[in-house]
């Protein structure tokens, strides 16, 4: 009888035995072996049968976003001897590690797998959430996430890291005649230059930084009811133009800085962020000196024309309950209100620990 159960101390010799004849190679084991002598934070289960027969392993993976870091775990390697693959046994490795994670409160688990093995157990495209591995040549189809706590994942996207035990290896997969999937690049999305009667929208840029941290990213009241922490340094506002230039060349689309053309200063910000084919999400804030000029509506106005050019049919956003100017801002666009999503996410400007209510909007783009 199998049974699955936690790594004990006398397993090492046999899990590194199941790894080596489950992959062909050493490259894997010697990455379980450096992990377990470096990584505190890992969860690793065999599958027992008169011997080791079966292993799987998680370890840390972090996702930077917004100056934050939301901190999952990452499966890899998952690996079962050749004589017992197809009996079940992977199943039951990933199912009960699945169960603990869930149980400890892990927000996330991405995998890069066979897209043919892992939406068993839930695991998505990790591109419809906006999560991307950290490995360029990595097929679009085959780096999954299976998300745990939608609440503690709302707004959070960018690029998943693993430990850089990982480095040498580039899959956790062991060869069973999958084909290879073809490579999958991101195409060019949006224009990073947009211009309305008084505005200009445009890609923005590292240097941009001191004027955004001053204007609005520091800024309590601006900040009061965003999905991201406030910035509490310049350091913080220069991490979220790095992730944002890395999202506008992995998605072709991202957020935009908003430009006053009387004067060319940086007055707030808003984006266009990728969900999956044909559907986008989108946000605005803008600095305090900005407010009550209609520049939130001619900003988002100029948004949905661009997201409608380049093929988006359907774009959302959310906003916390008490926000009206943004309710307000969002139906002048032609927004909906499509739904209250109750405890679903935290405001982290607002002081309170407990999940809030989100309001839900969404609109039908034409396409040119």
């Amino acid at each position: 009888m199998t049974v699955v159960r936690m790594e004990s101390p006398g397993d090492t010799a046999g899990i590194r035995v199941v790894n080596e004849r489950a992959f062909g190679q050493s490259a894997e084991a010697d990455v379980v072996d450096r992990l377990r002598r470096s990584c505190g934070d890992y969860l690793s289960f065999v599958a027992d049968d008169s011997g080791i027969v079966g292993h799987i392993l998680f370890t840390p993976v972090t996702i930077a976003h917004n100056g934050g870091t939301v901190t999952g775990m990452g499966l890899a390697p998952m690996a079962v001897v050749p004589e017992r693959q197809r009996q079940g046994i992977g199943t039951a490795l990933v199912e009960r590690g699945l169960a603990v994670l869930r149980e400890r409160g892990c927000p996330f688990v991405v995998v890069l797998g066979h897209p043919e093995y892992y939406p068993r157990f839930g695991f998505e495209r990790a591109s419809l959430y906006r999560i991307s591995s950290q490995w360029n040549d990595v097929p679009d189809e085959a780096f999954m996430v299976r998300v745990l706590d939608p609440h503690a994942m709302y707004g959070v996207w960018g690029i998943a890291r693993y430990r850089g035990e990982f480095e040498p290896i580039a899959s956790e997969e062991p060869r069973e005649d999958v084909p290879v999937l073809a490579e999958s690049k991101p195409r060019e999305f949006a224009r990073k230059r947009i211009e309305t009667s008084r505005l200009i929208l445009r890609a923005p840029r590292i240097e941009d930084a001191e004027e955004i941290y001053k204007r609005w990213a520091s800024d309590p009241e601006v900040t009061r009811y965003l999905c991201w922490p406030r910035h509490r340094s310049l350091d913080t506002t220069r991490e979220f133009l790095h992730s944002s230039e890395e999202e506008w060349e992995r998605w072709g689309a991202g957020s935009y800085v908003i430009e006053n053309k009387d004067n060319g200063g940086l007055i707030g910000s808003c984006g266009l962020h990728m969900k999956a084919a044909g559907r986008a999400e989108t946000g605005y804030v803008l600095a305090r000196l900005a407010w009550g000029r209609g520049y939130a509506t001619e900003a988002l106005k100029a948004v949905l024309e661009e997201a409608g050019r380049a093929g988006v049919s359907r774009i959302f956003a959310m906003c916390h309950p008490d926000n009206t100017a943004s309710v307000n801002v969002l139906e002048k666009c032609g927004f909906k209100f499509s739904g209250k999503l109750y405890r679903f996410a935290k405001f982290p400007n607002l002081g309170m620990q407990e999940n809030c209510d989100v309001l839900n909007y969404s609109a039908k783009l034409d396409r040119p």
